[in-house]
């Protein structure tokens, strides 16, 4: 009788490998049959793929987070803006299928670097989290800087913000990666004022390097202003519009605007509208 149920656990874990690309075991422990498997699909995930096996009381199901894992999800709370703590990386691993796999090559590349830090495989959430809460990510981003790379905007934007932004700015490039807008980025860049942060990440970025960063970034600078200035030329066409309806004349209006004619606030009442609309229909 114990060699059938043996022989149909075996099998069992054997088509949970080759249904969820996680090798799954099949092991005898104190007179309890367990499946065990590392990363892969969460509890509920295998035991649904198991079918009426899954819901066998007898049968434990036993799942390990390992290091890799848990580095992964670290770094994926970190770029998400959140603070990586022991728990809240355990609670991830736990709730999602294949933690271990990185949403991209870049989160593969911090992950990984992130677990070398914290003392590569076996390093805990503790160690990990500590990192994290300690340096931040920049640090781990800081070889992908050079060499340049003209024309990867999202290169030329992490140049620049690790090396131009300050306070508030300069605290999220650290801890989150977070870039600056390109126009600002573009801006720190054109001053030439360099604030590397406290640990001095940005110290190794060469002025050569920013001017190509800058350069790169500059066409979406120039779009980023180019729609902030179709935003402000429909909010100052709906203002006129709205001192119109409050019985202000357009000597008045003209007054308000600096401009010296009732003809001339009219007139560019009417291109305010007109670039309203068109870019309305560009949208």
């Amino acid at each position: 009788m114990t060699r059938s149920r043996g022989t149909e656990i075996r099998a069992l874990a054997r088509d949970l490998t080759a249904a969820t690309g996680t090798e799954v075991t099949a092991t005898w422990d104190k007179n309890t049959w367990r499946m065990e498997w590392s990363n892969g699909p969460t509890t509920p995930a295998m035991r649904a793929a198991a079918g009426p096996a899954g819901q066998d009381g007898a049968l434990q199901w036993d799942r390990v987070i390992q290091s890799d894992a848990a580095a992964v999800q670290a770094v994926r709370a970190a770029l998400a803006g959140r603070r990586a703590t022991p728990t809240g990386i355990d609670i991830a691993c736990e709730d999602t299928d294949h933690p271990e796999r990185p949403a991209d090559e870049r989160e593969a590349r911090l992950a990984a670097r992130l677990l070398d830090a914290a003392g590569g495989p076996g390093a805990g959430t503790a160690a990990l989290a500590g990192l994290l809460t300690t340096r931040g990510l920049a640090p781990l981003v800081e070889p992908d800087l050079a060499p340049a790379r003209p024309g990867d905007a999202a290169w030329a934007a992490c140049v620049l913000t690790a090396r131009y932004a300050t306070g508030a700015d300069a605290d999220a490039w650290r801890m989150h990666l977070r870039t600056l807008p390109a126009a600002a980025a573009v801006a720190a860049a054109g001053t030439g004022q360099h604030t590397a942060d406290s640990n001095g990440v940005g110290d190794g970025v060469g002025d050569g390097t920013a001017v190509l960063a800058a350069l790169t970034l500059a066409p979406a600078a120039r779009a980023e202003l180019e729609a902030r200035l179709a935003e402000l030329d429909a909010i100052e066409a709906a203002l006129i519009q709205a001192a119109r309806e409050a019985g202000a004349d357009w000597r008045t209006i003209g007054q308000a605007l600096r401009i010296t004619t009732k003809q001339g606030a009219q007139q560019r009442a009417m291109r305010l509208s007109r670039r309203s609309k068109m870019g309305d229909q560009v949208t």
